[in-house]
């Protein structure tokens, strides 16, 4: 029987309401649910305050008449907890799709994405295989699920793809042990880990050592004899030398190109010079886009009123395809590479259209994109918006037509997290009253997405990847008004929610696109 720990019981119902709970503690909670009646009085209270917060008492109108009960009132009591245990096993069960829907395996096509669940207990999925594989799970294939294991590879190499969106590449030979989502155990063998902001804290153990990542890349070489060798790329690391009871006893923050050695023999963590036998995460296959004439073609032929593919050298004028206006600059640290529209993180910069863009509300309109973030940011990240003429006066903030973006775990509108987000307001306003429409699903860092946003007369509407992820129906105004087009940021006067990350072929209409079109957009990229 599960003994009731109320402190661990609050974190694990403050998880479940915040939709941040793992598989392993879901399975814990529902554990104490069976055997604790404190912990499900704990859990009815919890949530019937939460859903109050949000003006949402229906589901727990039937038990709002429970009260405390005396002993004789037993057989009552039990009836109440059985009702309610049936309760909480329906939204652990919802839960749980909700989990397997948004945390999907990673692609194995550039573009096209394959979207099957995680179940309970997996905490990663087989990215890519070397061709000479040998190794304990000699029958897996990549998309197959990893959970709390002994991975022992005699030779070759394997990529794992972490829920949280952590990447690591192991090298044969090599011992590594998956723990959950946020630590692993490398005995022996060559290591390189891609880390994104929201898997920030994803430590590994080595014999006596301890390497805990803050959001970077970098890897890890450990030897049989028991020294580990570790070398930053980018972003920060903490090395540590344990001492002979397993707390730390030395330790190193370690930035982009440092590197050190940790010793369990003799108890040494020293800078290390020599840098030449670590590896590296290259860029993996879905990573990859390329623009095909097929797809270039369908654009064209939708007749947007502008169309931006990035492909040139000046980056002083960035020409619209579709004719001589509308022409648009880069500003700040924004700039093109391999023919991409690149943000960098910690710089400020966007794509920006001067030029008034004319009737882009009158009969609604579309802005359609190709976007790879590189991160599952902490902080709301913009990928286009329309903005209304003009700057703001004295302490008034900028009016926004329209925006498109990504959102964090949280923010302050509820949403699940790591979503597409497509907001409208007409007439254009500075933060109130717009309408919100939410593509229910999660983005991961380093995967390309083709996005469409659809603003109707009587709707807003997210595509991705060629299929209606969400639709929202409200009445929304027009108006003949021009507005200025942004693109990576929100504006240049308030908070920018700057995107990190890589934006293409970004092309703007005057009218809403179809369903048909948007597939058909879609499906010409993966004709050959």
């Amino acid at each position: 029987m599960k003994k009731f720990d109320e402190t661990r019981t609050q974190q694990l119902i403050s998880s479940l309401i915040d939709e941040n709970i793992s598989a392993e503690e879901m399975n814990e909670l529902n554990e104490l649910l069976q055997d604790s009646p404190e912990a499900l009085d704990m859990y009815l209270s919890m949530t019937k305050i939460d859903m109050e917060m949000h003006q949402d008492t229906s589901l727990l109108s039937h038990y709002s008449d429970i009260k405390p009960q005396v002993k004789e009132d037993l057989p009552e009591t039990v009836e109440h907890l059985k009702k309610c245990l049936r309760l909480f096993q329906l939204v652990a069960a919802f839960l749980v799709a909700f989990i397997a829907i948004n945390y999907v395996l990673p692609r194995n096509q550039p573009i096209k994405e394959e979207v099957n669940g995680s179940s309970p207990g997996v905490l990663a999925h087989i990215l890519k295989l070397s061709e000479d594989i040998k190794w304990s799970k000699a029958k897996a294939k990549v998309g197959d699920p990893i959970g709390e294991e002994v991975l022992i590879i005699q030779k070759g190499s394997i990529n794992l793809k972490y829920e949280n969106g952590a990447e690591i590449k192991l090298v044969g030979p090599a011992e590594y042990k998956l723990h959950d989502q946020d630590s692993a155990t490398l005995s022996y063998g060559r290591l390189a880990a891609r880390i994104p902001e929201a898997a920030q804290g994803f430590t590994i153990d080595a014999p006596k050592a301890l390497i805990t990542d803050l959001g970077t890349e970098f890897a890890l070489n450990v030897n049989k004899q028991g020294e580990s060798k570790i070398f930053v790329y980018e972003g920060e690391v903490v090395g540590a030398l344990l001492g002979p009871d397993g707390n730390t006893l030395k330790h190193s923050n370690l930035y982009a190109k440092d590197a050190v050695s940790i010793d369990s023999r003799s108890g040494t963590l020293k800078t290390l010079k020599d840098t030449k036998n670590f590896i590296r995460i290259a860029e993996s296959p879905e990573a990859s886009l390329h623009i095909n004439q097929a797809y270039v073609n369908a654009v064209h032929n939708s007749d947007p009123i502008a169309y931006w593919r990035f492909n040139t050298e000046d980056t002083e004028l960035i020409t619209n395809e579709m004719s001589t206006s509308y022409s648009g600059a880069l500003t700040g640290k924004a700039k093109i590479e391999n023919g991409f529209l690149v943000f960098e993180k910690g710089t400020k910069g966007a794509f920006v259209v001067d030029e008034p863009i004319q009737n882009i509300n009158s009969q609604g309109h579309s802005i359609e994109m190709w976007v790879k973030p590189l991160e599952r940011s902490k902080d709301m990240m913009a990928l286009a918006s329309l903005v209304a003429l003009g700057k703001p006066k004295n302490n008034e903030t900028v009016k926004h037509l329209a925006y498109f973006g990504l959102t964090p775990q949280k923010s302050f509108n509820r949403h699940s997290p790591f979503n597409f987000w497509f907001a409208s307001r007409f007439p254009a306003r500075s933060g109130n009253y717009g309408v919100n429409c939410y593509a229910n699903q999660d983005y991961k860092g380093q995967h390309w997405y083709h996005l469409v946003c659809i603003k109707n007369k009587n709707s807003l509407d997210i595509y991705v990847n060629g299929q209606l992820a969400n639709s929202v129906q409200h009445e929304l105004g027009s108006g003949d008004k021009a507005y200025q087009f942004f693109v990576g940021q929100m504006d240049f006067h308030r908070q920018p929610w700057q995107l990190h990350g890589s934006i293409d072929e970004v092309a703007l209409y005057d009218r809403p696109l179809s369903a048909r079109e948007i597939e058909t957009h879609y499906q010409s990229m993966l004709e050959k």
